[in-house]
């Protein structure tokens, strides 16, 4: 018979559900950026600023100081251009 399971890449103790293989087990809770996500998270923490940002500077300051993320202002850049894109189509 085949068995399924449930299968992650890290095992947060803060969730309800554990699964039943994982990687790594991160005991303190906290954010985490995978590569693959990294411009739909930020966009969604950017479009979450209150008050909304007025320029690219203010958002970097503002992603340093309220949330430690560090980006390379290319980066940024991009992401901005990806959320811009993204709300044309839409």
């Amino acid at each position: 018979m085949d068995r399924f399971g449930l299968i992650s890449s890290k095992q947060n103790e803060a969730l309800h559900y554990v699964p039943d293989y994982y990687a790594q087990k991160v005991v303190k809770w906290r954010w985490i950026i995978y590569p693959w996500a990294v411009a739909e998270d930020i966009s969604s923490i950017i479009h979450a600023m209150s008050p909304r940002a007025a320029d690219v500077d203010e958002i970097e300051r503002r992603l340093r100081a309220d949330h430690g993320i560090r980006l390379p202002r290319a980066l940024l850049q991009d992401i901005l251009a990806f959320d811009a894109g993204r709300q044309s189509l839409g």
